[in-house]
């Protein structure tokens, strides 16, 4: 009796029938003895690829280790200034007090310049202001920022 087996290759095409005789249940476990060695075969091929790849935690060095780590960050643990229709959130506590004490006007300035990475002439469009008045509202709330905390230790 001929019997036509389907058989798929590797990326899962169908292969052409090809006609297989079982005079006996010794050619049908021959067959299936071919096709686990196969499989074997591929499947010690492919860990010993993936072995090269891998790496214990104890072989990674503790710089890269950290590259590895995430810290969480809570919303509770920002100080929040709102300018405009923008949160901005600072970390530090210091700094955070610090610019609760520069006048209003110029505080704006330095959180978008500095927690905003925004430029001059995109805080001016933004705040309705002139380049220049932006400018100098940043680089005296800088000093005066840095006067404050000067004075509080830090420096």
């Amino acid at each position: 009796m001929q019997h036509h087996l389907s058989q798929k290759n590797e990326r899962g095409e169908i292969l052409k029938p090809q006609p297989q005789v079982w005079h006996s249940v010794e050619g049908f476990d021959c067959l299936i003895k071919q096709k686990l060695k196969y499989k074997a075969r591929s499947f010690f091929a492919q860990e010993e690829k993936r072995a090269e790849c891998d790496l214990l935690f104890s072989e990674v060095s503790p710089v890269d280790l950290l590259k590895l780590t995430v810290a969480d960050d809570y919303f509770n643990e920002y100080y929040i200034f709102r300018v405009l229709d923008l949160n901005i959130g600072v970390s530090d506590e210091d700094i955070a007090e610090a610019l609760c004490e520069l006048p209003r006007h110029k505080r704006k300035v330095v959180l978008l310049y500095y927690f905003m990475d925004m430029k001059d002439p995109e805080i001016a469009e933004f705040l309705n202001l002139k380049k220049t008045t932006v400018s100098y509202r940043r680089n005296s709330g800088k000093k005066l920022l840095k006067k404050i905390l000067e004075e509080k230790g830090y420096g």
